[in-house]
């Protein structure tokens, strides 16, 4: 079971509890994050960490105080993983440079999730601060070959913002719609399959239409 956790203004962090134990997913406020997890009496076992920006990363130090016995799991620590099979607590860590050289995401096939941080987002994808368009567009591609029907757990609450630029593209959604009138987080759970329907970024890098991509992505910095 996902258990989405809010925190700032349009942060996300997730537990998950499964068969190998209590996982934790970004830390970017721990006194939120901490009275979620005592509230659902969840004691995390392991944190991962999608990339270092203050918001996803900026908490981690406090958790450890109250969890002193959890692992963290961050992009350089685990990038001996990367692409490998799944780690024991059944997490598969996939390299996704793009809005960060170092970022990462993580599959978790029990839960049919993906936690995609920074990369991926309903609707569209991060800002590329590294500068490498290229590699961004190679990452989503990477993500768009998980099973279609794997829910999507984005870093950050965006879909309003991104689903005002697709109308300006002409890019309608009923999908989109209901969710922003009837979701609590409107982004949580959406299903790649459906994001390649209707996420113009996320698809044009699937498609492996690399210029189209780097021409959305430097259109919706400027929107």
């Amino acid at each position: 079971m996902v258990s989405t956790i809010s925190y700032n203004d349009d942060n996300y962090a997730y537990a998950i509890t499964n068969s190998r134990g209590s996982l934790l997913f970004d830390c970017g406020d721990s006194d939120a994050i901490v009275d979620v997890l005592h509230e659902k009496k969840i004691t995390p076992d392991v944190l991962y960490l999608s990339h270092f920006h203050r918001d996803h990363a900026g908490g981690v130090e406090k958790l450890r105080e109250c969890f002193p016995e959890i692992i963290v799991i961050s992009p350089k620590s685990s990038i001996q993983e990367i692409g490998a099979a799944e780690d024991r607590f059944g997490v598969t860590v996939i390299a996704t440079p793009g809005h960060t050289v170092d970022h990462c995401c993580f599959y978790i096939p029990e839960e049919r999730a993906l936690i995609s941080g920074d990369t991926l987002f309903a609707g569209g994808c991060g800002r590329c601060f590294s500068g490498e368009f290229l590699l961004f567009a190679d990452s989503l591609k990477r993500l768009a070959q998980l099973p279609a029907e794997t829910k999507i757990y984005p870093g950050h609450e965006y879909l309003a913002s991104n689903y005002r630029f697709l109308k300006a593209m002409n890019e309608l959604s009923p999908l989109y719609e209901q969710r922003l009138a009837d979701e609590l987080h409107p982004s949580v759970g959406i299903e790649i399959g459906a994001e390649l329907l209707l996420n113009q970024l996320f698809r044009s890098a699937a498609q492996g239409d690399f210029d189209e991509f780097i021409r959305l992505r430097k259109m919706k910095d400027q929107f």
